[in-house]
């Protein structure tokens, strides 16, 4: 299965803005969460 996230911006405004969302485009099973979780400082 493919998931595709829904808009990285909206995400990014309900968060806490010391966190910069990537947009990491489709994610495929292989996907380790902890990849999308790292916080860019």
């Amino acid at each position: 299965p493919i998931m595709v996230p829904h808009s990285p911006s909206s995400l990014s405004r309900a968060l806490d803005d010391a966190i910069a969302l990537m947009d990491l485009g489709r994610i495929t099973s292989g996907f380790y969460i902890s990849h999308a979780l790292r916080v860019h400082r």
